[in-house]
């Protein structure tokens, strides 16, 4: 019955049905008319207003990482998921980094699923932005837009659909809090402690005995808006994401980069910008080979965990149409810093890469459906890197962040000992983000 009416509904108005039914604090529920009608999400704040905020939220925290906060917010996001949509866990292992309405509704959401026939797996994260921030004097409030992907499994028929949805996505903590160190972002570990959350009969944390407030000590996750839907048919005539043909506007480039690049030169005198822009051009083309190919597996190394996840969902995204899109005969005219900045943990640079290639789509049979395989066309990216930051204060570590393992070699690598992936950001320049020019907001 449920895959009926998702056949008729959608997947979002069946999820309200079978596992919340009311509107409460803390999560915001659609009607069938806001999955039909346009999108409700929130508004992008001014860039110029995110900057100043950003600016503010590091005067009070001087540890808060950019780089840190996304890979955090990712973590909790997609365990959130995994948890009400159908993986086994236990919901304990993510209390202390969720609203205590969220986890309530958490709660009652795994019961209703225990007693429907379908079940969501597959979650993957397509692409994830702030667009908002707000730093007040007791609370600050982070805003991000996040694309995901998940797979609707129907336990009676065995049937299999994917979907697509856009949600805003909220954490808050309390102001005034100092960021957790690297290991502790990319993982979910005790608040107040630092080790694995393990909970005893109490639901207080078995190695510390405390029972961590969410928001006080760390980011919790506030809501959950979903504001587009949609479902991957697998028809092949629909059209696919395209890059926009550049546009002839100046750059969004930080009033602040001189200076900033100079302060980079200062702590590291080994970096050499043309070599820098060298490796920048190489990395491109290797991607945009992999990306062609289908297949980012050998530039795993080189890449965030994020954003390969974000590059695999599309790659999949043309692979579930029966489609591959092609990038032939790539050119690089420019690559141009835009901003430099530094954290507590990392150097980061981004930079405006602008370039031109063959652009098309093709089908299994290996028609054109999309694009011009005889016409370059020309667009520019935003490419962001980051590299741990080196000091004799805050030397590299060759410690496993998740289980602090020692490390052989200083290589991007899975962890021997826990499996978790190392990724190249610890020892060289890793892209993280890649924005088209369009959604790139500085």
């Amino acid at each position: 019955p449920y895959v009926d009416l998702i056949a008729k509904y959608g997947i979002g108005i069946v999820l309200v049905v079978l596992f919340i039914k009311k509107r409460r604090q803390g999560i915001v529920l659609l009607a069938e008319s806001d999955l039909e009608g346009p999108s409700n999400a929130m508004p992008p704040m001014n860039p110029v207003e995110l900057q100043r905020e950003l600016v503010q939220l590091r005067i009070s925290d001087p540890d808060f990482s950019m780089v840190l906060f996304m890979d955090f917010a990712r973590l909790v996001y997609t365990r959130y998921h995994e948890l009400h949509r159908g993986r086994s866990g236990s919901p304990e292992e993510i209390k202390p980094f969720i609203s205590p309405e969220m986890y309530e509704a958490l709660l009652e959401q795994r019961e209703a699923l225990g007693e429907a026939d379908v079940s969501i797996t597959n979650v993957i994260i397509g692409g994830a932005s702030i667009i908002s921030l707000e730093h007040g004097l007791l609370l600050t409030a982070i805003h991000l837009r996040m694309l995901v992907g998940f797979t609707l499994n129907s336990k009676e028929t065995h049937e299999r659909r994917i979907y697509h949805a856009e949600e805003t996505v909220t954490f808050k903590r309390k102001s005034g809090v100092i960021s957790k160190p690297p290991e502790q972002m990319r993982s979910l570990h005790c608040p107040s402690c630092g080790s694995p959350v393990k909970t005893n009969e109490n639901g207080f944390c078995a190695n510390c005995g405390g029972a961590p407030v969410p928001g006080e000590e760390q980011w919790r996750l506030d809501a959950i808006v979903t504001s587009v839907e949609r479902e991957v048919t697998g028809d092949s005539s629909e059209k696919p994401r395209e890059r926009a043909e550049a546009k002839d506007e100046q750059p969004l480039r930080d009033p602040n980069l001189h200076e900033s690049m100079r302060n980079l030169v200062a702590r590291d005198l080994s970096f050499n910008l043309n070599e820098f822009r060298q490796q920048i051009t190489t990395r491109f083309f290797e991607l945009q080979a992999a990306w062609s190919a289908g297949d980012l597996s050998p530039l795993r190394p080189r890449m965030t965990d994020g954003l390969y996840q974000t590059t695999t969902f599309w790659i999949e995204d043309y692979r579930e149409r029966g489609l591959r899109n092609i990038l032939e005969d790539v050119v690089v005219h420019n690559v141009a810093p835009v901003k430099v900045d530094a954290d507590a943990f990392y150097d980061v640079i981004t930079v405006l890469i602008s370039a031109s290639a063959k652009d098309y789509t093709v089908d299994s049979a290996g028609n054109v459906l999309f694009g011009n395989r005889a016409k370059p066309t020309h667009y520019r990216e935003y490419w962001t890197f980051i590299r741990r930051l080196a000091s004799t204060e805050n030397p590299i570590s060759l410690n496993c962040p998740n289980c602090s393992a020692q490390l052989e070699e200083a290589i991007a690598q899975d962890c021997p000992y826990c499996g978790a992936f190392i990724e190249g950001a610890q020892f060289d320049w890793t892209a993280a983000f890649i924005d088209q020019e369009a959604a790139y907001r500085g």
